[in-house]
């Protein structure tokens, strides 16, 4: 293989990749960008917060399959139903726990959802550990920097032990 044909097959990848980013961030975006939101909520609502500390959760490629399944049924149900895209896809960034819930209120995300074996929390965390292990996995590569405090060093362990299964993964979750 020559280099020029390694060069467009890392480009596609990559662009696979920044795709499926893009997606993600339409499903969900980070905690860390809510600001002022927190202090909407209640002190009991504290518990709910570590809920979605992104930074203990854990990817396996049991879940990124389930999420690669759910991703596409919601992509497919997004595409012939404008409502329901408005109702799963915010316009803007919001919280983690905001995402989740505004799936969980979804009936039909839910069922879809259910049938990959995923729950709105499993799907959103997953997502944002995905996106957020990338990331640091591909800053790292180009710079000379330690894990960021928001990412699990195990999930850019597992992405890059992984990267060939989960780059086909999100082939098939974002064709047409």
């Amino acid at each position: 293989m020559s280099s020029t044909t390694g060069e467009v097959a890392v480009d596609v990848h990559t662009a696979i990749r920044a795709a499926a980013f893009c997606c993600g961030l339409a499903a969900c975006s980070k905690w860390d960008n809510s600001n002022g939101d927190v202090a909407a909520f209640a002190v009991n609502d504290v518990q709910r917060l570590r809920d979605v500390d992104v930074s203990t959760y854990v990817l396996d490629m049991n879940l990124m399959r389930q999420w690669s399944v759910a991703t596409r049924a919601l992509k497919l149900a997004a595409a012939g139903d404008s409502v329901f895209a408005a109702a799963v896809h915010p316009t803007g960034q919001e919280p983690l726990l905001r995402s989740i819930r505004r799936l969980e209120r979804d009936r039909r995300a839910l069922a879809i959802l259910s049938n990959a074996g995923l729950t709105p929390r499993e799907y959103v965390m997953t997502t944002t550990a995905y996106f957020r292990a990338t990331m640091a996995d591909d800053r790292m590569r180009t710079t000379a920097t330690g894990v960021p405090a928001n990412v699990n060093a195990a999930n850019v362990d597992f992405v890059r032990q992984n990267r060939a299964e989960i780059d086909r993964l999100l082939s098939r979750a974002y064709s047409p």
